[in-house]
């Protein structure tokens, strides 16, 4: 993650690598593992001393599916997803 600071707000940018265990109540179908790689940004500014608010968004692209250990990568190939995020952060 890294950016730059103007009038005490942040804008970001941010790459790396999320690893995930998605449980399904699927018969027969049991845990699936998911590797993925993030790229993705945002912007966070402080509204009072100890506050700030933030919002981001990330673009999640799948390098390597499991299900029970079969490697089912080839079958959801194209399942990019987003993810957005608002925040409220307190400080002491």
């Amino acid at each position: 993650k890294g950016g730059v600071v103007f009038a005490g707000t942040l804008i970001f940018a941010r790459a790396g690598y999320e690893w995930s265990i998605w449980e399904t109540d699927i018969p027969h179908v049991g845990d699936i593992n998911v590797d993925s790689v993030v790229l993705g940004g945002g912007v966070e500014t402080m509204i009072a001393n100890n506050v700030s608010v933030g919002l981001s968004a990330d673009y999640l692209m799948p390098l390597n599916v499991e299900v029970k250990g079969t490697d089912v990568t080839d079958y959801v190939e194209e399942s990019e997803s987003l993810r957005v995020l608002a925040r409220l952060t307190y400080r002491q």
